[in-house]
């Protein structure tokens, strides 16, 4: 992919974020990071499963019904397990320095379930670009594009700015500079949540192991 098509959906995720009026309203939050893991199917036999953490993930989402999101990361970090031909297998480890998504919320919009504000479901478009790869070398050909349709639950379980995307699956098309076309599904759940999970699950366990006491001194 050139540089001029590069530059051509910059513009038209700008063009659709300024689309929205001035005087609607947005909400920001701000997430640490999360973890995501996935399944890439491709049509260059370039098949892979893939493990990254995107770190602060800033979100802008109006809150005046008209639904349209964008969220901004500075850093991806993208380990892929990588299958060629059905034989050799390649592990490859990726950073993007630019990393924007935008989506529209049809949950609300189309559903008219203004009151629930922890579900997003819809379209969405995404762009990661500027990747240092096996920390050998910035790349400025590769870059990787999505869209398809997600689904993200959010809540503020712990105090921070906003609500938080607490869990998210995606599925749609990816195109990639060197794997070309290709399909996937993945799965992302925020990075805190997912140790205050592992602690609740951690504490349960616990509370299974401890002996029992009958209160008989005998």
């Amino acid at each position: 992919m050139t540089i001029k098509k590069l530059l051509f959906l910059l513009c038209f995720v700008l063009k659709i974020i300024t689309s929205i009026n001035a005087d609607y309203i947005y909400d920001f939050s701000l997430q640490i990071a999360n973890l995501r893991t996935g399944v890439y199917l491709n049509s260059g036999k370039h098949n892979s499963i893939g493990l990254s953490a995107e770190m602060f993930n800033f979100y802008f989402e109006n809150k005046n019904r008209r639904n349209c999101s964008f969220k901004l990361s500075p850093l991806n970090i993208t380990s892929s397990f990588e299958i060629v031909d059905g034989q050799d297998t390649n592990v490859i480890l990726e950073m993007y320095f630019l990393n924007i998504c935008t989506y529209w919320n049809l949950w609300s919009g189309i559903l008219n379930n203004y009151d629930d504000e922890e579900m997003v479901f819809g379209p969405f478009f995404s762009l990661r670009y500027l990747s240092l790869i096996n920390f050998d070398r910035f790349n400025f050909r590769n870059i990787d594009v999505s869209t398809g349709i997600k689904w993200l639950y959010k809540t503020n379980n712990y105090n921070f700015i906003g609500n938080v995307y607490t869990v998210g699956i995606e599925i749609g098309y990816n195109y990639n500079y060197y794997t070309r076309h290709g399909i996937y599904l993945s799965l992302n759940i925020d990075l805190i949540e997912f140790f205050i999970l592992i602690g609740q699950i951690g504490s349960f366990i616990g509370g299974i192991k401890e002996p029992y006491h009958s209160g008989n001194k005998y």
